[in-house]
């Protein structure tokens, strides 16, 4: 266990400094960065590019080997439709939150790359917010352990 929380440790620190690093970066660069053009692609590049992200993620895995089983019960029929009926439920919900977070970020990015003038304070204001998130990331404690 101890070996446990020393790592957990050090990897909370490595990426706190990280933060702290990116963070402090963001505040000393004076020039504002330059536009470049973005290439297009086609959408079934960015379909396939999406579903093999998707496939090789090991937090998704994760979710359906540590959490799911929670909700599966012998007693609410076949185990197969559960499971079936739980992973529709859990690609629509993750629909429409990407689709909202893929809406926002579309319509802010817009108006963000419009505005030349502020990217300056953007950059100081992200530059900040890194710090402060690696602050709290070095100084948080993980809760003691209820027996």
């Amino acid at each position: 266990m101890l070996t446990s929380a020393s790592l957990f440790n050090a990897v909370k620190l490595a990426g706190a400094a990280y933060l702290i690093f990116l963070g402090v970066s963001r505040l000393v660069k004076r020039s504002a960065p330059t536009e470049r053009a973005v290439e297009r692609a086609s959408l079934g590049r960015i379909y396939r590019q999406g579903f093999v992200v998707n496939l090789l993620n090991p937090k998704t895995a994760l979710f359906f080997v540590a959490f799911f089983p929670q909700f599966l019960s012998s007693g609410h029929g076949p185990v197969v439709v559960q499971i079936l009926v739980l992973g529709a439920v859990f690609v629509v919900l993750g629909l429409c939150s990407d689709s909202t977070y893929a809406l926002v970020a579309g319509t802010i990015g817009r108006r963000l790359r419009v505005r030349a003038r502020t990217r300056g304070r953007r950059r100081q204001w992200s530059g900040l917010v890194l710090i402060g998130l690696g602050v709290f990331a070095a100084t948080t404690r993980r809760p003691a352990p209820v027996n």
